[in-house]
């Protein structure tokens, strides 16, 4: 078991005005946090539904679902930041305020994982941890190797099926 990156996403999402430093060493004015976010959002509570009404109104191909398990995934470099998948979304999953049009990017601290992370030990609302994750975890997502995100919002259910 290793540590990961941990965001609650109910604390996050609860608290409107919560921030966090990152410590991107490429660009300093660089909010990993958001990427997170998105990630963890995404992974969390999207239905992943066939509709894919999100992925449908992106008129800049800027938004794709994986093959493998059908979650959207976000191209920085061709979205404009316009929300138009954020409106468009059933279940309002897409965060506006994670659309901005200058990449955030979350490097997982490589090369930087000695101590705590600065995400961590700057997060306002407490949202962020960084702790060793057991995979069988309730109400813990794994998200690669590095991040998980904790809510209690629903499980990962089946993807929705168009009504006819």
């Amino acid at each position: 078991m290793s540590k990961r990156l941990i965001i609650d996403l109910d604390k996050w999402r609860s608290t409107p005005d919560c921030t966090a430093s990152c410590s991107y060493y490429y660009h300093p004015d660089n909010d990993g946090v958001l990427n997170v976010v998105e990630l963890a959002s995404f992974e969390v509570f999207c239905r992943r539904c066939e509709l894919k009404s999100c992925v449908n109104a992106c008129r800049y191909d800027a938004l794709k679902t994986t093959e493998d398990d059908g979650m959207p995934k976000r191209s920085n470099m061709l979205c404009t930041g316009c929300k138009s998948c954020s409106q468009a979304c059933p279940f309002g999953i897409i965060i506006p305020t994670t659309l901005r049009y200058i990449a955030s990017i979350c490097d997982e601290c490589i090369d930087r994982r000695e101590g705590v992370p600065e995400c961590v030990q700057t997060c306002s609302c407490d949202a962020i941890k960084y702790e060793e994750v057991p995979e069988e975890a309730e109400d813990v997502h794994l998200i690669g190797d590095f991040i998980a995100a904790k809510s209690r919002a629903w499980q990962k259910s089946e993807p929705l099926e168009e009504k006819k």
